[in-house]
């Protein structure tokens, strides 16, 4: 495996942990509409948060 298909390897991976935050996110916001427990929705509301960091921060990684 060359050097450039490395990259694109591992710029593919970082796009497969972006998607994944994004679907943790839409499941996190359909919980947190779906519950009337103020400490759950707050919970759910919490991990969108993270998984939005964490989506940020993944993709400060990615350069093409």
């Amino acid at each position: 495996m060359g050097i450039l298909q490395h990259i694109e390897h591992q710029i593919s991976a970082l796009n497969d942990l972006v998607k994944i935050n994004n679907d943790r996110i839409s499941g996190y916001q359909k919980a947190a509409e779906s519950t009337s427990d103020d400490d759950l929705k707050r919970l759910f509301l919490d991990y969108i948060d993270d998984s939005k960091k964490y989506k940020s921060e993944l993709s400060d990684h990615i350069h093409v």
